[in-house]
């Protein structure tokens, strides 16, 4: 690797201090990570969120609001189609908790490990390696491929109350 060339922070050994955060990472795919999402990328997240159920009545207005206010963020861009292709953020105190939400991939790149990386990538992120506990929903279909990430549908008996703003 070149001394111009960025490194992913899980590359770095752990005895070794991690240089700050830089935006944009390459990837082999020619996809680059990204942690600020600028306008064009916001618009591409707001065509992936109309793929889910769960994001289809979003906003592009309340997704501006939702970004501002979300501790850290993680998109998957490709260069290719130049557009945002994946996307994951986190709400976090950075010593006991930390939330994953919005994890989501454009159907035409699932099934080519690009989920997997998007996952390492956030799970290994430096700012996350002091937090306690890492929480998610998810669907229980959804269940296996977190599990590779330590993520566990045993709550010991702790439940998720949920309250509607109406």
């Amino acid at each position: 690797m070149s001394s111009g060339t960025p490194t992913l922070d899980r590359d770095l050994p752990q005895n070794r201090p991690v240089p700050p955060v830089v935006q944009d990472y390459s990837l082999p795919y020619g996809d680059r990570l990204v942690r600020q999402l600028n306008e064009d990328h916001i618009q591409d997240l707001y065509a992936l969120y109309q793929t889910a159920w769960w994001a289809q009545d979003r906003t592009l207005k309340d997704i501006r609001k939702m970004l501002a206010h979300s501790d850290i963020v993680v998109g998957l861009y490709d260069d290719s189609r130049d557009r945002l292709i994946g996307f994951a953020r986190v709400l976090t105190d950075f010593v006991y908790k930390a939330r994953l939400f919005d994890v989501i991939l454009a159907e035409s790149s699932q099934g080519l490990g690009l989920g997997r990386y998007l996952m390492d990538t956030v799970i290994n992120l430096p700012e996350l390696r002091s937090v306690q506990q890492i929480d998610l929903q998810c669907l229980p279909e959804m269940v296996p491929f977190y599990e590779k990430w330590g993520f566990s549908p045993d709550l010991q008996g702790v439940i998720t109350l949920r309250r509607h703003h109406t």
